[in-house]
């Protein structure tokens, strides 16, 4: 059974590219790889973590992110947000999902922000694939 990244297996380097090294695993119930890239940035916590809580702006930096749309704050680190995910035509249709999002700051003053799917919040949309599964940090 699929359990996000609770049940990702050891990860194996991919090589690097422009800055960016890439990993796989294997992940258990899944017939998809888990990814991850990791990379270093000269920047502060702050405007990284800003540039995650601006929905209106996402599209413009996060790949193939037609739309944004916060359904629930919940709190400053925390809400339910309904992203589309454009798909070149005629490839497929453009893809779906409603993310439950939530920051922490750890002690050693590092910051996580998980996105995992939310279920029965809205209904399938007509023209539209709901993503089956996903489970995403992001570390800073």
């Amino acid at each position: 059974m699929y359990k996000g990244l609770d049940s990702i297996g050891e990860w194996k380097s991919m090589g690097a590219s422009k800055g960016i090294a890439l990993f796989c695993a294997h992940v258990n119930g899944s017939k998809y790889e888990a990814f991850k890239g990791v990379m270093t940035l000269q920047s502060d916590l702050r405007p990284m973590v800003a540039m995650f809580q601006d929905t209106h702006n996402m599209p413009r930096w996060m790949y193939s992110t037609k739309s944004v749309t916060v359904i629930d704050q919940i709190s400053d680190v925390e809400s339910i947000r309904y992203l589309i995910n454009e798909i070149p035509y005629p490839l497929m249709q453009d893809r779906d999902v409603v993310v439950h999002t939530r920051l922490s700051q750890h002690e050693d003053r590092s910051v996580s922000i998980r996105m995992t799917k939310k279920e029965g919040v809205k209904p399938d949309t007509q023209g539209m694939v709901r993503i089956p599964r996903l489970d995403t940090q992001v570390n800073f």
